[in-house]
């Protein structure tokens, strides 16, 4: 049981032939659409990985804010102990 909605009447084929891509129509929308630029690109892009923990260690490491940061801070003073 469909509606008839004068606001936004069904397409016919006429209205498809004439149709035209919103990039063509509608630029300036399109680009506004569009999400950012993500990431910005690293000299020494990050790499996920991924490890088991303990479950007490990962809920203390995530009561804490950044704490992707905290564990690389972490394993690179532990590294440069290494050399």
């Amino acid at each position: 049981m469909s509606r008839k909605d004068k606001n936004n009447p069904e397409w016919t084929k006429k209205d498809f032939k004439k149709a035209r891509p919103m990039k063509e129509d509608m630029p300036g929308l399109v680009k506004a659409l569009k999400r950012g630029p993500g990431r910005p690109v690293s000299d020494s892009p990050k790499q996920h990985i991924g490890m088991r923990l303990d479950a007490d260690i990962v809920e203390w490491l995530r009561g804490h804010k950044g704490y992707n940061a905290l564990v690389n801070k972490a394993l690179r003073r532990e590294m440069e102990k290494g050399r």
